[in-house]
């Protein structure tokens, strides 16, 4: 239980710099989906080569397969896509709230379909989690139906997949493997629908590709295999409201790297 206390809070730090990561990027001049495709790329060959390394190969049914694909795969990339998306119709602070109700998702789905008894001290913890996001979020500007959809889509695809990792097939599979399928189905997924579109940014500086590594290796393969294990130690309900320390992580690290006033 408490190893994987500390692998939610440590994968909660490393998804909470990210956005660190993610501004450094866009401000070189590469939009947010080629950003996904990259990074995501980058961890996925990270994992890969770990994976090879290590000779951690061992048989996959084909049952685990498609819900790998499905779940960790589709569930991660249209995460991303949804909520980069929302960005284009709701400020940040808006999006990030919206997003952020996938706890509740991720209890409901346990409590409905996997008869997980959710005790009051649990709620306390999510209405408790969500109102501090209120608090430590700017949720003011425009309003957009569109944008709350997306990022309230992103909230609920997130939360198939944290509840997949507990509940899918493949659960008992290693960490490395799961973070594999996500990172490689995402970057494939999301490059298909950049090349249709007909835009693919690339780094050129030694930086850009630098910030690229970084976000890939520490923010996604790093961070999902944190969230991975924290997963399978304390339970999804549990982790979905741990990661809740993700935004505060981001305040912080926007208040240390940009001089970003907490009022």
């Amino acid at each position: 239980m408490v190893l994987g206390i500390i692998c939610i809070i440590v994968a909660s730090m490393a998804f909470g710099v990210g956005p660190v990561f993610a501004k450094e990027i866009m401000d070189s001049g590469i939009d947010a989906q080629s950003m996904v495709v990259l990074t995501t790329g980058v961890a996925s060959l990270g994992a890969g080569i770990v994976m090879l390394i290590r000779r951690d190969f061992i048989r996959i049914t084909k049952t685990q397969i498609w819900q790998l694909v499905l779940f960790c795969g589709c569930g991660e990339g249209l995460t991303v896509l949804l909520l980069a998306n929302s960005y284009n119709h709701l400020p940040i602070g808006l999006a990030t709230l919206f997003h952020f109700i996938y706890p509740v998702i991720v209890a409901i789905i346990m409590m409905v379909l996997f008869t997980e008894k959710i005790s009051a001290l649990k709620i306390i913890a999510i209405v408790s989690a969500v109102a501090g996001l209120c608090l430590i979020i700017d949720i003011s500007g425009r309003m957009s139906i569109m944008g709350v959809l997306l990022a309230l889509g992103s909230g609920f695809t997130y939360a198939v997949y944290v509840v997949a990792n507990r509940k899918g097939a493949y659960s008992g599979l290693p960490a490395l493997i799961i973070v594999f399928f996500s990172t490689c189905v995402t970057c494939l997924g999301v490059a298909l629908f950049q090349i249709v579109n007909g835009r693919i940014a690339l780094p050129f500086s030694a930086r850009e590709w630098f910030l690229v590594a970084g976000s890939g290796l520490f923010s996604h393969l790093f961070a999902l295999f944190m969230l991975t294990c924290a997963i399978r130690r304390i339970g999804a309900s549990n982790a979905a409201i741990g990661n809740m320390l993700e935004p505060l992580t981001a305040l912080i690290a926007g208040s240390i790297v940009y001089g970003d006033k907490i009022t």
